[in-house]
């Protein structure tokens, strides 16, 4: 993204809902977390309420990308704070979500890039696939 900003300096960088979405799912798998987050996997490793809670987590994670970028710091911190699960991948997982995204100030990728609400409101394409 850096050699395409500095050759196309007028152009504007967005993600792609679905390709941030799938690269959430995927540091769930690495953290050896889908049979807690999974709705389909069964599990009696945890109840009810863990899988519900996780589910909010994770779902929470994803949504991010839907609010407005002003709101995306304080949305995930009360949703690790309401919903974490007691797990030390959950915290990987945390971990891994404010140095990458969240984190304003030294996050991987900035919310500009990956945050789509202003493509919602603007009525523009949520993904780099749209027809």
């Amino acid at each position: 993204m850096n050699a395409f900003s500095k050759t196309f300096s007028n152009a504007t960088i967005t993600g792609c809902f679905f390709h941030y979405s799938q690269c959430l799912w995927r540091k769930v798998q690495d953290s050896k977390l889908t049979r807690l987050v999974s709705r389909n996997a069964s599990s009696n490793d945890f109840s009810d309420d863990d899988k519900k809670r996780a589910d909010h987590w994770f779902l929470a994670a994803v949504g991010l990308a839907l609010i407005p970028p002003s709101l995306v710091e304080s949305v995930w911190t009360e949703a690790m704070d309401a919903y974490t699960p007691e797990s030390r991948n959950a915290e990987e997982f945390n971990d891994y979500m404010v140095e990458n995204y969240v984190c304003q100030e030294s996050a991987r990728f900035t919310v500009d890039i990956w945050n789509v609400y202003n493509n919602i409101r603007n009525k523009l394409p949520r993904t780099n696939n749209a027809v």
